[in-house]
């Protein structure tokens, strides 16, 4: 598993800090078996742009035959890329309807079919509505490591 970020500078969290941080001009992506993309907080429409460098990855991999997964506001980027149109997606909650805290709706959702906050595979893309993030900020249930085993298990035996 490597990790790779638009700057490549390490990632310092709460409690851990990784040196070892890629940028993804630098993976190779033959090298890998998918794509796994944890909540990377680019929140709802309209919010920061998407790297086009990462919308590259998922596109490539996707067409690769490759797994991608995302968790959370990491499946806008799936969307902003254009790879859920006609697609079952989980996300925190319906991105096409608007609630009090969401004013608006998500135009890059239109053709993509909203199945709750759950995890959901759709053939090679699995993605889940909730991670540790929104479990502390909306009382969610944290999806990640059912995410990574539905990754896992999609992978198949070896």
């Amino acid at each position: 598993m490597d990790i790779a970020t638009p700057s490549g500078f390490p990632i310092i969290g709460a409690t851990e800090k990784i040196e070892k941080v890629f940028r993804p001009v630098d993976i190779k992506l033959d090298d890998y078996v998918g794509v796994i993309m944890p909540c990377m907080a680019v929140r709802a429409h309209p919010g920061p742009p998407v790297s086009s460098e990462t919308i590259t990855i998922v596109k490539k991999a996707l067409s690769d035959g490759k797994l991608v997964a995302a968790s959370t506001f990491s499946v806008i980027i799936l969307a902003e890329a254009g790879l859920l149109k006609g697609k079952k997606n989980a996300f925190a909650s319906d991105p096409l309807k608007t609630t009090e805290t969401r004013k608006i709706t998500d135009p890059r959702f239109l053709d993509a079919i909203y199945s709750g906050p759950g995890v959901v595979q759709d053939g090679k893309i699995i993605t889940s509505g909730s991670c540790p993030f929104m479990e502390r900020r909306v009382g969610l249930q944290n999806r990640t490591v059912e995410l990574t085993q539905t990754f896992i298990k999609a992978l198949g035996p070896k």
